[in-house]
């Protein structure tokens, strides 16, 4: 059984307001994130914050982990949130917040695939989120960030990551969906658009 774990400790300064926050579909989107990671069965589940940063209400089963630094970036929500994992699960999906249509078959896909970091790829760019890790990749992303590599880029070069291609990506999310963020004003309505396209 593969963990979930929903990275949000980042600033939000492109979208103006927390976007853990941000309303979708009646609910705040951190709390629809968790639904959707545990309706597919993952478990554990964890959340990654900053320091003091306020939160929804969580689930008594979710557990919440604080990043070292505040907004440092993501590798350091990765390190913190794997390293907390690690004693309970051997694997986890990670995703940012801010990615409402994340479609769990495409999920299924990375979490299948034998490597300890699996990535889509799109437009032949590597995405790091969602993707699977092994939760002692967080050992790795730590020593990377006391070297002073601080970018998701070098984590995923040095693991290494495998890549699934876009085409079976696109096998399972046609418009590849799951790698839609919100990440400004602009991004949150195209995305609310695009989840109403889909119901």
């Amino acid at each position: 059984m593969a963990a979930g774990l929903v990275l949000c400790g980042g600033e939000s300064r492109r979208m103006g307001s927390p976007k853990a926050w941000l309303d979708w579909r009646g609910r705040p989107l951190l709390a629809h994130m968790i639904d959707l990671l545990g309706g597919a069965g993952l478990a554990p589940l964890a959340v990654c914050a900053a320091p003091g940063q306020s939160l929804p209400m969580l689930p008594n089963e979710v557990m919440l982990v604080r990043d070292a630094q505040p907004h440092a970036g993501p590798l350091h929500g990765l390190a913190a949130g794997l390293s907390a994992l690690e004693p309970m699960a051997t694997r986890a999906l990670v995703c940012p917040c801010d990615s409402p249509i994340l479609c769990i078959e495409l999920a299924r896909v990375l979490l299948a695939r034998p490597a300890s970091v699996v990535v889509g790829l799109c437009g032949g760019v590597a995405q790091p989120f969602p993707g699977a890790y092994d939760t002692d990749i967080g050992r790795l992303a730590r020593e990377l960030i006391n070297r002073g590599q601080n970018r998701l880029m070098d984590l995923l070069e040095a693991a290494p990551a495998a890549m699934v291609e876009e085409a079976e990506l696109r096998r399972v999310d046609p418009d590849l969906r799951s790698f839609l963020n919100c990440n400004d004003p602009e991004s949150y309505a195209r995305a609310k658009i695009a989840a109403a396209q889909s119901v």
